[in-house]
């Protein structure tokens, strides 16, 4: 994931900022494509990837939510990049 990370890091110094969509539903979506437990990814303009997709979609969440997430105001940020939220302030 390291050099997928410095592709979004490079992308969002650059004229294409912002051009990744990023949600607070991303790090669901991916999380319901991998339980799935896909085996082939296949990226648009990419190579495939072969191998555990369900893994690897988790794990992109994660870098996701590093480089393109926003910090939550309030409460914390889980693993899977979805935020929660106190109970406090529902």
């Amino acid at each position: 994931m390291g050099l997928c990370k410095d592709a979004l890091v490079e992308t969002e110094s650059g004229p294409f900022a912002n051009y990744v969509p990023y949600t607070h539903h991303t790090g669901r979506v991916l999380e319901r494509l991998a339980e799935h437990q896909p085996k082939t990814l296949a990226i648009m303009h990419g190579s495939t990837y072969y191998g555990d997709g369900a893994q690897a979609l988790r794990d992109l969440a994660i870098v996701m939510r590093e480089v393109l997430g926003p910090k939550a105001q309030e409460g914390e940020t889980t693993s899977i990049g979805m935020i929660k939220v106190s109970e406090e302030d529902k």
